[in-house]
């Protein structure tokens, strides 16, 4: 049954087909840039994600900076600012 299905029967739900093939080597043109970019779009994330593994040196990655995460406020250990002197009283009304 599977033999008699096309292509386009087979492949999974909500997947689309690029109508485009992939640029070959030494040709980056606008153009060619935008096939690529649609192809690589309709690969398989796991294709893709297969095919990153070993592309980046580990050098390059250990020199890309990565953002620090920003100090969060800290609340103050005392009261004495607030207007209503305590939480208590605020709570007590």
């Amino acid at each position: 049954a599977r033999q008699n299905q096309s292509y386009k029967a087979r492949r999974a739900p909500g997947r689309r087909r690029s109508k485009t093939k992939p640029a070959a080597m030494g040709t980056h043109t606008s153009e060619a840039e935008k096939e690529m970019r649609e192809w690589c779009v309709a690969l398989p994330k796991v294709e893709l994600h297969a095919h990153l593994n070993g592309s980046v040196r580990n050098s390059t990655l250990l020199s890309v900076p990565l953002p620090l995460p920003q100090p969060q406020p800290q609340a103050p250990a005392s009261s004495s600012h607030l207007p209503f002197g305590s939480q208590g009283l605020l709570i007590r009304g």
